[in-house]
């Protein structure tokens, strides 16, 4: 179990990432058409959930004894699990003004507003406007899955491989979405349940995500100057590879993005924690200020 400490490279670069998930969410760059500037924006800006995931495994875990089967280490799981819940639950209720916006703006049925509500609660982690929430519903599924592991005798070792496997499902749903089966009936109604029930699979990503957290806090990370050469190496893969095939190359950046966060030695300062919870506000409020924003402003765009 690692120390108590502060990881202010960490409240840094969270700070950061905040600015970069309200990019993904109000385009800035929509109206530029050099595709070299918009791939390169799409790049960056899509490892953030990714290391949000990670600095929430990584905090988690650290707070768990070597042993994840402990009573101690339970414990620990089943409150994180609860305030997440819980901020889950109250920023949807914060949203639902801007969820009925959108019923009325897409002139849908009552029955299937109350179907694409429950859906977007229970399976998406996402309503009308507030994508951003999908990454607490992932984190609730990810760490009740590990409850439930745990108290099942599952071994460390063992829930490990689960959440991997789980992760490279959610990754392989993200692929077959992408493809088209319009030729073969049955295996394209077949995709189309999945993709209604699980979305393109990426509320199954946090898995994966989580799990490098897990590794960065048993101390299982690269030196320095490898972890840098390896990075630029994988961000000019993912560059390449492109979002749907990129969930492989983003497991291993937000390792090593984690872990360069965690080495960085900052003075101690009151700004570090200041970040950390306006990085919090950042990314639950931003969606309500671009809403905002949009309607009295701009025309209205649905991205």
């Amino acid at each position: 179990m690692l120390e108590k400490k502060n990881y202010y490279g960490i409240d840094l670069l969270k700070f950061i990432m905040a600015v970069c998930v309200v990019a993904i969410h109000t385009q800035p760059l929509y109206s530029i058409q050099s595709i070299v500037v918009q791939r390169l924006f799409d790049t960056i800006t899509s490892l953030a959930v990714p290391y949000f995931f990670s600095v929430s495994g990584f905090l988690l875990f650290s707070k768990i004894d070597a042993n994840i089967l402990s009573r101690k280490s339970m414990e620990v799981c089943k409150k994180y699990l609860s305030r997440v819940l819980s901020l889950y639950v109250i920023w949807n209720i914060i949203y639902l003004p801007i969820t009925i916006f959108g019923f009325k703006e897409n002139n849908m049925s009552f029955a299937r507003y109350v179907l694409d509500c429950i859906r977007g609660f229970l399976f998406i982690g996402q309503q009308f406007y507030s994508w951003q929430l999908w990454y607490l519903l992932s984190v609730f599924f990810v760490i009740a899955s590990i409850c439930i592991m745990a108290e099942h005798k599952i071994k460390d070792k063992n829930i490990f491989k689960i959440m991997m496997a789980i992760f490279l499902m959610g990754g392989g749903i993200g692929v077959l979405t992408t493809v088209d089966f319009s030729e073969y009936r049955k295996i394209e109604m077949v995709i189309k349940c999945i993709k209604f029930i699980f979305g393109n699979g990426r509320i199954l990503s946090g898995f994966g995500y989580i799990a490098v957290g897990w590794i960065v806090a048993k101390k299982k990370i690269l030196s320095g100057r490898i972890s840098i050469i390896l990075g630029l190496i994988l961000l000019g893969a993912l560059y390449l590879a492109g979002d749907t095939w990129g969930f492989l190359l983003k497991f291993l950046i937000a390792e090593i993005l984690l872990s360069a966060s965690c080495k960085v030695t900052l003075p101690q300062h009151p700004i570090w924690e200041h970040m950390r919870y306006v990085s919090e506000i950042i990314y639950f409020t931003h969606m309500w200020v671009a809403f905002s924003y949009t309607l009295i402003f701009r025309e209205f765009r649905y991205y």
